[in-house]
């Protein structure tokens, strides 16, 4: 599996999310559009959609990540794209 390489990052390359795992980890659309805010310009976006992918094929059904994740709110229904 791969993982985030966040600590091997420049700190001007860090991703935007570092520290703010609240609100990528909640289904209010205020955390969710600010969450969506931050992955906009996020050097490791990619990388993170990839990660996230990577959790829900070897996850059982209904239980892979959820939140936010590259910009997208994933719930137990699948993602969604929520303005």
């Amino acid at each position: 599996m791969s993982f985030l390489p966040v600590a091997a990052l420049p700190a001007d390359e860090a991703p935007p999310c570092s520290g703010l795992w609240a609100i990528f980890d909640s289904n209010a659309p205020s955390d969710h559009k600010a969450a969506r805010q931050l992955c906009a310009r996020c050097p490791v976006r990619r990388e993170c959609d990839d990660v996230r992918a990577e959790s829900t094929a070897r996850s059982l059904p209904g239980f892979g990540p959820r939140g936010t994740w590259a910009g997208r709110l994933h719930s137990r229904t699948g993602a969604r794209d929520v303005a």
